[in-house]
């Protein structure tokens, strides 16, 4: 993608994409444009730090908390796992009743016993894919399983 960026104080404030379709990418670009763009927050320790969503690798519940994992670590994360999927968009696939992960960083599907799959991911997580959501992971992924 080429970017051309036009600095002057007579000019209107616009930004024009021409894009082939509609990717995440350009749904971000508006989303950023319209000042729409949702940040997720993280927590660890003392510290609250604002997760990039490129970053973000898994977002998953345990024990009734949800957490976000990235490359840097595991962040304690105040949304519930529901309002993240609405904000997180086309980005991130739900793969069980508590757990997204983010299309990209999806490394590898292993089967296991019984034909359930697993899925492992570029930071070395990995989770099931539960029977429920098998269909519209193997659909994302153009998975032929036969």
């Amino acid at each position: 993608m080429k970017c051309n960026v036009y600095i002057g104080t007579e000019t209107e404030e616009r930004v024009d994409v021409y894009a082939r379709s509609r990717t995440p990418l350009v749904e971000r670009i508006e989303a950023l444009t319209e000042g729409t763009e949702t940040r997720l927050v993280g927590f660890v320790g003392d510290e609250t730090v604002v997760l990039d969503w490129a970053q973000v690798q898994r977002i998953y519940v345990e024990e009734g908390k949800t957490y976000a994992s990235t490359n840097d670590g595991v962040y304690r994360v105040k949304h519930r796992l529901y309002q993240i999927e609405e904000l997180a968009g086309d980005d991130y696939v739900k793969i069980n009743q508590s757990s997204l992960v983010r299309v990209s960083s999806v490394r590898k599907f292993e089967a296991s016993w019984g034909g359930a799959l697993r899925v492992v991911l570029a930071n070395g997580d990995s989770d099931y894919v539960s029977r429920r959501q098998t269909k519209a992971v193997t659909a994302r992924f153009n998975i032929n399983r036969r």
